[in-house]
């Protein structure tokens, strides 16, 4: 006889947690109800507030990114499995983003797509800091030939003073 699944067992670790983002990861249930496990659901809690809800219809999919989260703040995560019978009890875990962290990514400002220019200004707004002071920013450039974005990075410049935020890049021809 068929019955509903159990519940997953979440393995999220503190390599997981980032400061206002998390990977939720899980293992399917031990006991899978007599059928096979057709998809999963996954919960955020902030208290008693749901912040998260996402359903996730490939029953191969054992982790999922969430971000958007509050820096040092304990979350509820939930994951349950769902069988052709029912859904099953929930795995959960109690997590807490990290109240430190990296600089979040910088956001390049008035960027175009193509130029045929030799020299583009390039420019970023100061990211979000979530730990100690930014003391540099590190330009790469990438070389795209004929849409094939598998070009190598190279450095091109490290700017330590951290207010300038912007940089003239000459593009040359390769």
């Amino acid at each position: 006889m068929q019955k509903k699944p159990g519940s997953p067992i979440i393995t999220s670790s503190a390599a997981d947690t980032q400061v206002i983002s998390l990977t939720v990861k899980w293992h399917p249930p031990a006991d899978n109800g007599g059928s096979l496990i057709t998809s999963y659901r996954v919960v955020i809690l902030k208290g008693s507030s749901e912040i998260k809800n996402v359903n996730i219809t490939d029953p191969g999919t054992t982790s999922m990114f969430v971000e958007g989260l509050q820096r040092d703040t304990e979350y509820t995560v939930k994951v349950f499995a769902r069988n052709a019978v029912s859904v099953g009890p929930a795995g959960e875990k109690s997590i807490k983003t990290n109240l430190k962290g990296f600089p979040a990514a910088v956001t390049l400002v008035d960027l175009p797509n193509i130029t045929k220019e030799v020299e583009l200004k390039i420019k970023w707004n100061q990211p979000q800091n979530f730990g100690a002071p930014i003391t540099k920013y590190t330009v790469y450039q990438r070389t795209d030939i004929e849409g094939d974005k598998t070009g190598r990075w190279t450095k091109i410049k490290i700017i330590t003073d951290v207010s300038a935020r912007e940089f003239d890049v000459k593009l040359e021809a390769s």
